[in-house]
């Protein structure tokens, strides 16, 4: 939780040095799918896409002047008797391109479920032979451009599990795992009080202290979503001062109610 903005802000502090193509797979649900992305997020670099397009201009014709959707969708279904080739020819314009390229993946391992279980979630041998080309095709490629792009991979269910029922568990060993750890007590407490401050809001005795206790964990998401509910709160009562009864008050009405429930069982499940 909070990949998304993390990824996005590591490029906007490396611009200049690197050049950003975010790819979001939440909604893919086969290969090609990649290639269509992969393209289309290049619009945000001016020549690269002009580049980019080149790749594609012989086999789907004028490009030009097309919505979001509409490239995505000429550009996926032109990939799709060969995306391996096709994906190998945009890799290569990201290659030549100065500054070198960093590739974010958002949500791969959502694309990677989807294919491996389909709707019944019963993987079989046909669907392993989906997900295996992606997954082999993406290593070979970061073997292959090894320093010349870099990868980074992120999605909100474990992508080594996933790959782990399929027996795939190799297909992402030339990448490196960045464990991102939960807020520690000080930085859960010190983010609170900067939420405070901006909404006005004060801290009784022992109030941020509660909220901490009460979450166990300070997953940032989680400590803003707890924070959400008791300003809500505090507006309501018109008291913009919070107070340790109030975060138990709250906790017990809102965090383990239908809404903080939701946020909560998300994580678990």
């Amino acid at each position: 939780i909070g990949k998304t903005s993390l990824m996005r802000e590591v490029a906007r502090r490396l611009e200049g040095e690197f050049l950003a193509i975010h790819v979001d797979l939440q909604s893919a649900s086969r290969p090609e799918d990649l290639v269509a992305e992969l393209s289309v997020a290049s619009r945000e670099h001016r020549d690269l896409h002009r580049r980019v397009l080149d790749v594609g201009r012989g086999a789907i014709g004028s490009l030009e002047g097309l919505e979001y959707s509409e490239l995505s969708l000429k550009i996926r279904d032109a990939a799709t008797p060969d995306w391996q080739s096709k994906a190998d020819r945009l890799l290569e314009e990201f290659v030549a391109n100065t500054p070198p390229v960093v590739v974010y993946i958002d949500e791969l391992a959502i694309l990677v479920n989807r294919l491996l279980k389909g709707f019944d979630y019963v993987i079989t041998p046909e669907r392993i032979a989906l997900v295996d080309p992606l997954m082999s095709w993406l290593r070979y490629s970061t073997i292959r451009h090894a320093h010349k792009i870099r990868f980074v991979i992120a999605s909100s269910i474990g992508l080594g599990p996933v790959l782990a029922q399929a027996r795939l568990s190799a297909t992402i060993n030339t990448f490196t795992a960045f464990p991102l750890a939960p807020w520690d007590r000080d930085t859960a407490m010190g983010a609170l009080d900067a939420l405070a401050r901006a909404l006005h809001v004060e801290w009784a005795p022992g109030g941020r202290e509660a909220l901490v206790d009460r979450l166990g964990v300070c997953i940032p998401h989680h400590v803003q979503v707890f924070w959400a509910h008791l300003q809500l709160d505090a507006r309501r009562r018109n008291v913009f001062c919070v107070r340790p009864e109030d975060v138990e008050r709250v906790f017990r009405a809102d965090m383990l109610g239908p809404s903080g429930h939701a946020e909560l069982s998300h994580y678990e499940e």
